[in-house]
C-alpha cells in the first residue's frame, strides 16, 4: 500500500503537555484530532517550522493516539537546533504538522501467530503504539502469554514506557547496556534467546513475528537473526526524510530484488516498516 492509499492533514496542534522523561528525552503531547482518529502504529508525522524563509521539516513516529482525546504524542531527543526549539514550546503553543504519514505495521492470522515486539530507546515509540493497539484490539495475546516486547536501552533512564507496559499486562524483557536495569547486554542477546527457544519448543504452536524499530544497526542485526530462522520480520527504519509526503527522493533506500522489483522505494511513502526480506541490507551477509 502506498502514501496515497492515505489521508493526511496539514494542521496547527496546541500543545498538552510538554513532559521530561530523561534528559535529553522529551514526550510532547499534541491535540490533533484529525491526526488521532486516523493514526496507525509504525506511522509517522512531519513537524514543521520556518526559519530564515525556508521550511524546515522533521520526521517522528507517533508514541500515543487517542481518538478520545483527540491527542497525539512524540517522543524526541532534544540535541540539535530543531528539537531543542520544539523543547521550549509549553502548554499552548501551537505546532506544525501533517500526518499520518507512511505505512505502519501489519498482522497476520492472529489465530496462528505469535508476536516479539522489539524496540531501541526512544526510538521504541512505534513499538509502544504497536503493543497497545494489539492489546486493545486482540486482548487474548496479552492473556494467552502471546505478546512479549524486548525494551533496549543503552541505560535505564533512556527505557521508554516500560513501567506502562508492565502495568497493563504485557511480558516485557527488559536489558540495559550497562546493567542499570534488567539484563545486562543487547537486545539481539535477548532476541536470540527468545527465538532459538519458542523454535525448539514443543509446545509452541504458533508462528513467531518479529516486529521492531530502532537504529539501523540494530535493525541489520534484528533482520539478519530472524532470516537466518525463517521467522517474518517487520522493522520500522530510520532515515532521513526531508518532505515526508514523496516531493524528494532523499529517502531512497534499497530493495531486495528477489522480492521487490523496484530497485529503491521511499521510504516516506512506502515505508517506513517493511518486510526485512524486502531490503538490501548494505554491509550484511542478509540476503
Amino acid at each position: 500500500m502506498t502514501q496515497s492509499a492515505f489521508k493526511h492533514t496539514r494542521l496547527s496542534a496546541r500543545v498538552i503537555s510538554q513532559i521530561l522523561i530523561a534528559h535529553p528525552a522529551y514526550e510532547i503531547v499534541l491535540h490533533a484530532p484529525d491526526i488521532a482518529a486516523s493514526a496507525r502504529p509504525g506511522q509517522f508525522v512531519m513537524v514543521t517550522t520556518i526559519e530564515d524563509g525556508v521550511e524546515l521539516r522533521r520526521p517522528f513516529s507517533i508514541y500515543r493516539a487517542s481518538r478520545d482525546s483527540g491527542s497525539i504524542s512524540i517522543l524526541y531527543l532534544a540535541r540539535g537546533s530543531f528539537t531543542s526549539h520544539l523543547a521550549q514550546r509549553s502548554p499552548g503553543d501551537l505546532v506544525e504538522l501533517i500526518g499520518p504519514l507512511g505505512n505502519g505495521f501489519s498482522v497476520g492470522e492472529m489465530a496462528d501467530e505469535e508476536y516479539l515486539l522489539v524496540g531501541g530507546g526512544v526510538g521504541a515509540s512505534p513499538i509502544c503504539f504497536f503493543a497497545r493497539t494489539l492489546v486493545r484490539n486482540y486482548p487474548e495475546l496479552a492473556a494467552n502469554e502471546r505478546l512479549t516486547v524486548i525494551s533496549a536501552a543503552r541505560t535505564a533512564t533512556l527505557l521508554v514506557g516500560v513501567t506502562e507496559l508492565q502495568e497493563s499486562g504485557f511480558d516485557v524483557m527488559v536489558v540495559t547496556d550497562d546493567g542499570s536495569a534488567g539484563e545486562q547486554g543487547s537486545a539481539t542477546d535477548i532476541l536470540i534467546l527468545e527465538l532459538d527457544r519458542r523454535i525448539t519448543s514443543k509446545n509452541a504452536p504458533h508462528k513467531i513475528v518479529v516486529y521492531a524499530c530502532g537504529p539501523m544497526p540494530l535493525l541489520r542485526r534484528i533482520a539478519q537473526i530472524c532470516l537466518e530462522r525463517n521467522v517474518r520480520c517487520q522493522v520500522s527504519i530510520e532515515t532521513s526524510m526531508p518532505c515526508g509526503v514523496g516531493e524528494c527522493d532523499d529517502c531512497m533506500v534499497p530493495m531486495n530484488l528477489a522480492r521487490r522489483t523496484e530497485p529503491f522505494t521511499r521510504a516516506c511513502c512506502v515505508g517506513p516498516v517493511y518486510e526485512a526480506d524486502e531490503l538490501l541490507w548494505e554491509d550484511s551477509d542478509t540476503p
